[in-house]
């Protein structure tokens, strides 16, 4: 069950993220990528366990990358700018940090 809503939550934060990581270039990219380094704190912090940080990682990259591809009238969420670098390279390693920090 942790495993699960920590899917769900990262779903959940991945769609933030991609919303917010272009609104105000720098500001933005630094909103997404700490509050996804505080969810997986929190989730490490509640559950007590790292099942709910992987979990949370697998929602979250599934959610982050389906943005950054091509959808079916050619739009992209995650564009190939500074602003979609920064958040699929920064909070890609951000996220693994998380899952690393001790419980």
């Amino acid at each position: 069950m942790k495993f699960l809503i920590g899917i769900l939550i990262g779903a959940v934060n991945g769609i933030l993220a991609v919303l917010i990581h272009a609104w105000g270039f720098p500001l933005g990219i630094v909103i997404a990528v700490s509050g996804s380094y505080v969810v997986t704190y929190l989730l490490g912090q509640y559950f007590g366990s790292r099942i709910a940080k992987i979990g949370f990682a697998i929602g979250w990259l599934s959610i982050i990358l389906r943005a950054s591809l091509f959808g079916n009238s050619n739009e992209l969420l995650v564009s190939n700018n500074s602003a979609g670098n920064l958040l699929l390279t920064l909070g890609f390693l951000i996220v693994l940090i998380g899952i690393g920090a001790r419980v």
